[in-house]
């Protein structure tokens, strides 16, 4: 397995500045988890840009007349129809 070449990243003024702040707040945090949240974050804002877009996509999609996947049996257990079909 070829080993992966590693990332490296060189700060600018104002990335020490942020990193710094941060020190200062939250003792303890060395800048490698700083970026490693960064990047979370930055993940996580991607996921809910593509949620939103796919809201946006479905917003007028209407379940009401498709049937269901499920329902509750009459001990109230809960039933799964493949393919909608009970």
């Amino acid at each position: 397995m070829a080993q992966e070449a590693p990332i490296s990243f060189r700060p600018s003024a104002d990335d020490r500045r942020i990193i710094e702040t941060i020190q200062k707040y939250r003792a303890g945090i060395t800048p490698t988890e700083i970026l490693r949240r960064g990047l979370l974050a930055l993940e996580r804002d991607e996921w809910r840009a593509q949620a939103m877009l796919d809201a946006e996509r479905i917003k007028d999609e209407d379940l009401s007349n498709e049937p269901d996947d499920w329902s509750f049996d009459e001990d109230g257990n809960v039933v799964v129809h493949i393919g909608g079909k009970k």
